[in-house]
This record gives structure tokens, sequence and C-alpha cells, in this order.
């Protein structure tokens, strides 16, 4: 009997593996038409993933499966596979002339704080293995690629990285890109729960002492029968003073950002913005090194998992001018849970991870089978390219 009982077992399950597929959509907004980048689409732990640039998806599906889409300033979708084949559109929430009136924000700033403070300390303990794609272009032109995946502590930040494999290729030229750290800027943080800085250090905004360096207002949206806050948090230090400062050997980094978080629980769900006063060193062979003003803007998606805030998907694009030249990065880390093993380099700030890649080689069917975010059109093209010409882990 339980001969017969393990056949049926066995057999049932491959029947339910053979059945499932790749589903290939793409999510935008439904009243403009426009793409919704970096939206969630999840089936379950194990078969989840985000929107693209161009708001495109594929993840393996069922035809029996749902599929929950969810895009903060969105109502959620829950839709059948074949719903969600090709164009999927969601609404944007209702917002009225009343609900967008800016109000002081500093009673419910407090609160938040409070919560913030357990989802940083269980958040400390917490580790996910986290996918990284990262593109760079020389005046619009792409020269590299880089993907990897990392081991990561996933509170309100992507923090303490590891790299557990990772390939990259470069087409070099006259005004050759070669970002070698640039993975630090998908570690965005918003909290500090001492509100004390150095100089020279980033000032987040939520502190216990955001006053002295952020003016913040809020205005609150409809979420069906709840509400979202909206706090924009603008630095009190001009660009224009702060250059003057940096001058003198003091550098503020700031932020010019939103946070979005549910009213009804405090939970936080959105971070985005642009950095204010960010510089990037830039050297090229043969010559002094340079530091550069960089435009950096970015969005975090947070989730709730166990009770706690985690980091569920960045991305970050940054963009600098040296001797006429538009040097452009733009950067993805998608937060995949326990999919993978654990991280086996550890990555520090100063790292170059292109060499640290090298050392662990490149494993061409690993990467055949592990796309996990779907590419965009051109990023697709690329990889084509330097598979074709086995390009990846050398520069050209």
């Amino acid at each position: 009997m339980k001969r017969y009982l393990l056949f049926t077992i066995v057999v049932l399950q491959a029947m339910h593996v053979m059945a499932q597929h790749e589903l290939v959509g793409r999510v935008v907004d439904g009243v403009s038409r426009q793409p919704l980048p970096f939206a969630s689409v999840y089936v379950d732990k194990d078969r989840c993933t985000i929107t693209n640039a161009e708001g495109g998806f594929s993840v393996d599906a069922t035809d029996g499966d749902t599929l929950r889409i969810t895009y903060v300033g969105y109502k959620p979708l829950r839709l059948s596979a074949a719903q969600a084949r090709g164009t999927v559109r969601m609404e944007p929430l209702d917002t009225s002339l009343q609900e967008v009136v800016v109000y002081s924000p500093d009673a419910i700033i407090q609160k938040l704080l409070k919560a913030v403070k357990h989802d940083s300390k269980v958040g400390r303990r917490s580790q996910s293995n986290m996918f990284y794609r990262q593109t760079t272009r020389t005046d619009g032109r792409i020269n590299g690629l880089l993907e990897a995946f990392l081991t990561a502590n996933d509170g309100l930040s992507a923090h303490d990285l590891s790299l557990v494999t990772g390939r990259y290729a470069s087409v070099g030229g006259t005004n050759y890109f070669y970002p070698v750290n640039f993975f630090t800027f998908a570690e965005v943080e918003f909290y500090n729960s001492m509100g004390i800085f150095r100089s020279n250090e980033e000032v987040v905004p939520l502190s216990p002492r955001y006053q002295k360096y952020y003016i913040a207002e809020y205005k609150t949206i409809s979420q069906g029968d709840s509400a979202i806050y909206v706090i924009h948090f603008q630095p009190r230090v001009s660009e224009a003073i702060s250059r003057s400062l940096k001058k003198k050997g003091v550098l503020w980094n700031t932020f010019d950002s939103y946070l979005y978080v549910r009213a009804s629980d405090l939970q936080v769900l959105k971070y985005e913005g642009k950095g204010v006063n960010m510089f990037v060193q830039h050297q090229r062979p043969g010559k002094w090194r340079q530091v550069l003003p960089v435009e950096y803007h970015f969005t975090v998606h947070y989730q709730d998992v166990h009770h706690y805030t985690q980091v569920q998907s960045v991305n970050f694009t940054t963009s600098y001018e040296a001797d006429g030249v538009t040097y452009e990065t733009a950067g993805l880390m998608f937060n995949v849970a326990d999919r993978y093993v654990k991280g086996k380099k550890k990555l520090y700030f100063d790292d170059n991870i292109w060499n640290k890649i090298k050392e662990m080689g490149y494993d061409k069917s690993f990467w055949q089978k592990n796309e996990v975010v779907k590419r965009t059109s051109w990023e697709e093209e690329t990889v084509e390219l330097f598979d074709r010409d086995n390009l990846f882990g050398v520069f050209e």
C-alpha cells in the first residue's frame, strides 16, 4: 500500500511540475498606460519577482495559480495566471483635494520612530539573499553589465553584503567606465536611532533630531478603507551651501526624499528620493583622480515578513560628467529570501566587486537558469551579445 501511495505522490508532483510554465506580462498605469517599474509580482515565496524598468515581468506559474500584484499608490490586484498574461493595468489610488492638504508631521514621526526602532533591532539578525544587476553607460551607450547574488542583512536597509556568485562583462573604449563599488548605492538607509552625525557622514531623514537637518511635511492618500502617509523630508541646507561647506572640509550628504507609511500600523512601504551633495571619485588611466558631484536617485520598496519591515527591492540611478563625457549607472537589487547559499566573500565599502567576482570564476550554466528579474529589451540584447562573444568574466 505504501508503495502505491508513494508512486501516486511522485506522479502527481511530476504532473504539477510539468504543468508549470513561464508567465510573461507587463504592468502599466491604468490611466496613463505608462509602465510601472519595480511592482511586486507574487505567486508564493519561491515564485516571486518584480517588474523591470519597462514594467515587464516573468514568473513560473501553473494555470491554477493566483498572482498578487502590488505597487505603492495603486490598488492591489489578485489575478489568475491567465489574466496576468500580456498587459496588466493597475488603478491609482484616489486622491482628492482634501486628501492632499499638507500638515505638520511631528506627532506621526514620533510614533514612527518607536515603531521603526523595533524593526531595526529585529532586522539586524535577519539575512536574505539578494539578486543584484548593474548596468553602465557612457554617453548613452551601454558598455558594461554586472549580475550577482549577495547575502545581506535585510531589515530597514540592505547592508553587510557578502558575495555568493556573480558575472560581469565590460566593453572598453576611449572613455572606459569601470564603477568598482557602486553596489554601495543600493545600501539605502533612512533611519538613525540617535540622530547624531559626524562630518562626512550621510544624514538620513528619520531620527530623533530630524528637525535640525530637515523640514518635514506630509499628506494623506486613501487606500480603500485605510490610508497612507506620504512624508516629505526636505534638507534645510541647500546644495549651494553644502558645496560651500565642502571647501571648508565639512561634507553633509542629505536626501530630498519621501517616506510612504501605512497609517493603520505605521508600516513603512516605500522610500524614494535623491541625494543632495553627493560625490564620486573618477579616475582615468594616467590621470589624477577627480572628486565630482553625482546625481543619485533611488527607490526602496519594503515588505512585512514575520511582523517586521524588510527590504523587498532597491533601484537606483547615478549620473555624472567628466571631461565632457556623461557616465551613468543603473542598479537593481531584489530580495530572493533563502533561495541560495550564504555569501562567501564579504564586501566592504571600498571593495572592487568586479575583482571579487573574477576570483570566484564564471559558472555559465548557473546564470542560464537564474534570471530572477526579467531583463529589459536592451539588457537582453546586451546579455545575448556578451554570451555570444564569450565576454562574461573578461574585459575587452
